[in-house]
């Protein structure tokens, strides 16, 4: 390879800065003698190469080439299968095209982009009710938990959520300077057609996003501890005897709900809480109340673009939009769920009608039993003999009623 040209020194800069151009090797003090030898050589054996296959190819004028067979060349597999045609296409003139379109040509952007996805990850490891209970509790304290957590979550999601994303945003927005990202901008003609205009839009979307797969999973995981908390076989033989076989998973061991018996004061037996009597229909409407209301809270966050922009006049105030009660999904859970709670209150309806039986002796007030009863005249035998059979009636009850029951 004597003789022929090396690289120039232009050719081996523009091959070193593009091959330590990352982030691993452009801090670091490498040796790159021996690469550049390794070029050169290369590169001299190829230009070798070519002025030898054209010395072979006018081998008839060359007495000292006839004769010699060149060496087989590489073989190079076939991509015609594979291969498209580009039409010829100025790069330069393309290249600026694209540049003024995209908007993802600082590195300022693209830091709030990757800020704004943290907050958005963030959030999708939240949910909209509270952690799953895994004991039994009263339909009230239920109900205050629920309540509690779409609260919490929705003053999250309109508070601490979009002054996070406001500030990461002006804060990284605010060095740019005025052009296409100038976040004081007063003429919203001018804006409409900035990329300012369709960086916001893209973030909105990101929070829309965000925003429905957090609705969608929480009110399907809802949805799926509430339909598999009620789901249960239950067989009644008698008042103490309730045979009771989970029919779905749970992480819940016992019933969702702890009731209490309630004696009226016509005889009837009622189910409630705190002493207070609750409607069968009560148990369906509760939770799926809650299911609308957590949709509710989140049907109502503003978008992110006035507050970051907040030097143009805006007449009305962008809603992000997300999950509302009419979809297919939320209609679905929410149907599912009315199903699993209206059949799990079938067994309880049989159970408090078992209690009927009882009704003559729960009506009876002992005043004016006992007065009646004295006015017989009966005597001393017989009033010993008919307390004997009240004892006895009272303990067959009592051993027949439980202090504690699951009924599903």
């Amino acid at each position: 390879v004597e003789g022929v040209p090396m690289l120039a020194p232009e050719q081996l800069n523009r091959i070193m800065t593009m091959a330590l151009n990352t982030n691993r090797v452009r801090h670091k003090s490498i040796d790159t003698t021996g690469i550049i030898d390794e070029l050169n050589f290369e590169y001299s054996r190829t230009m070798n190469r070519v002025v030898f296959d054209k010395e072979l190819e006018s081998g008839q004028q060359n007495e000292m080439m006839k004769g010699i067979v060149p060496p087989p060349l590489m073989a190079v597999s076939s991509r015609s299968d594979t291969e498209l045609d580009i039409p010829p296409h100025d790069w330069a003139q393309q290249y600026c095209l694209f540049n003024f379109n995209s908007f993802l040509t600082k590195a300022e952007l693209i830091l709030c982009i990757v800020k704004t996805k943290a907050e958005n990850q963030r959030i999708l490891g939240m949910s909209l009710f509270a952690p799953h209970p895994t004991k039994t509790t009263k339909p009230d304290e239920f109900e205050h938990m629920e309540s509690q957590a779409i609260v919490a979550a929705s003053a999250y999601l309109k508070d601490t959520w979009l002054t996070s994303l406001k500030n990461s945003l002006r804060n990284g927005l605010k060095d740019v300077g005025k052009g296409w990202f100038n976040l004081n901008e007063t003429k919203r003609e001018v804006y409409d057609i900035s990329k300012l205009k369709k960086f916001m839009t893209m973030i909105n979307f990101m929070m829309q996003d965000t925003l429905r797969a957090l609705t969608e999973e929480s009110m399907e995981s809802y949805s799926s501890f509430v339909c598999g908390a009620v789901s249960y076989e239950v067989e009644i033989e008698d008042i103490g005897k309730v045979k009771n076989k989970r029919l779905g998973e749970s992480k819940l061991k016992w019933p969702l709900f702890k009731l209490e018996l309630i004696l009226n004061a016509d005889g009837t037996v009622e189910i409630g809480s705190n002493g207070v009597p609750i409607p069968f229909e009560k148990f369906v409407e509760m939770p799926l109340a809650l299911f609308d209301k957590a949709l509710a809270s989140v049907s109502d966050i503003p978008q992110l673009e006035p507050m970051v922009v907040d030097q143009i006049f805006w007449s009305s105030k962008p809603i992000l939009a997300s999950v509302h009660q009419e979809e297919p999904g939320a209609k679905e859970c929410r149907e599912r769920m009315k199903k699993a709670l209206e059949e799990a209150l079938v067994p309880m309806r049989t159970y408090i009608e078992r209690f009927e039986e009882f009704r003559e002796i729960l009506n009876v007030v002992p005043e004016e039993y006992v007065s009646s009863f004295l006015t017989e005249g009966i005597d001393a035998d017989s009033i010993r003999k008919k307390l004997t059979s009240l004892m006895v009636l009272k303990a067959g009850v009592e051993d027949r009623i439980p202090i504690f029951m699951q009924v599903g």
